[in-house]
């Protein structure tokens, strides 16, 4: 019974196994240039599309269709063009690698962009405390109680706020 189970198990194998055929050259092909740019194109907009979508709209970028809009194409050749470059696994490999290297590239320059403007409000920071303690040390020094070290941003929407004590005495 073992034996006749194997060789139905055997003759599954032999019947299942097919030629795949390979993917055709599309009509419109993109080369790989183009299809690099796409490539990258569509890691930024997915990207910014988990950020934030709202954002997108208001500037009237359409994430759906930007990549179309942007390189003048449609949906089908865009679908075989990616299952053309999909089909050869080392030639696709080498393009996404090509693609991650530009956007580490690109997190590179926004993070060495960020770090200059967080010195730049950190300096800033430090002006205005060293501004607020020379006018206290200027006054009557009895009357306050501490003195502000640092401005108090809202770290959700980058907006300062002003903080308005009062420094007149309450007696």
């Amino acid at each position: 019974m073992r034996g006749l189970y194997a060789l139905f198990l055997g003759f599954m194998c032999l019947i299942s196994c097919q030629d795949i055929p390979l993917v055709e050259k599309p009509d419109n092909f993109i080369n790989q240039k183009t299809m690099e740019n796409i490539l990258y194109e569509s890691v930024l907009i997915s990207s910014a599309r988990g950020y934030n979508i709202a954002q997108l709209k208001l500037l009237g970028i359409q994430p759906e269709t930007y990549i179309y809009d942007k390189f003048d194409i449609d949906s089908l050749t865009y679908a075989k063009n990616l299952a053309y470059y999909t089909a050869d696994v080392d030639a696709y490999k080498s393009l996404n690698a090509k693609v991650l290297e530009r956007v580490k590239a690109e997190l590179k320059v926004n993070d060495s962009i960020e770090r200059v403007q967080k010195k730049e409000q950190d300096s800033l920071r430090t002006l205005k405390a060293r501004e607020v303690q020379a006018k206290f040390k200027q006054s009557d020094s009895t009357k306050f109680k501490e003195i502000p070290r640092r401005l108090i941003t809202d770290t959700f929407s980058r907006k300062k706020i002003q903080v308005k004590e009062d420094f007149s005495e309450s007696d």
